[in-house]
């Protein structure tokens, strides 16, 4: 094989292998800027509903009439921000309105680690 075709070659690879790693890279720092926007978005929205959750005498206390942010969580509408509590005992303790009755939204709880065992 002459000397100019194996030179061809070996810069054809190169740049392969070069574009192939920024591509990669370039991946990476996108899913990583696009989860970390979705988890700070999760924490906000998280943040907005504590106040309005309140833990008592082993009981809990939803309302969410004051919580203006986004009304379809008070209202049977499919729109919005869904709301759903888990217990580590007793699985979900609570759903928004507006997921109240929906199944395709299946999610399964997180396990502790005693109910795994």
């Amino acid at each position: 094989m002459p000397i100019s075709a194996r030179l061809a070659m070996w810069y054809g690879l190169s740049l392969f292998v070069m574009l192939s790693i920024f591509a990669f890279f370039l991946y990476e720092s996108f899913h990583n800027a696009i989860h970390h926007d979705y988890d700070r978005h999760l924490q906000f929205e998280a943040d907005q509903l504590l106040p309005h959750i309140k833990f008592e005498d082993d009981s809990l206390t939803i309302n969410l009439n004051e919580y203006g942010r986004d009304r379809a969580l008070v209202s049977k509408g499919t729109q919005g921000t869904y709301v759903r509590l888990f217990s580590t005992r007793h699985g979900i303790i609570y759903r928004s309105p507006n997921i109240a009755g929906d199944t395709t939204l299946a999610f399964d709880p997180p396990h502790s680690p005693e109910r795994m065992s």
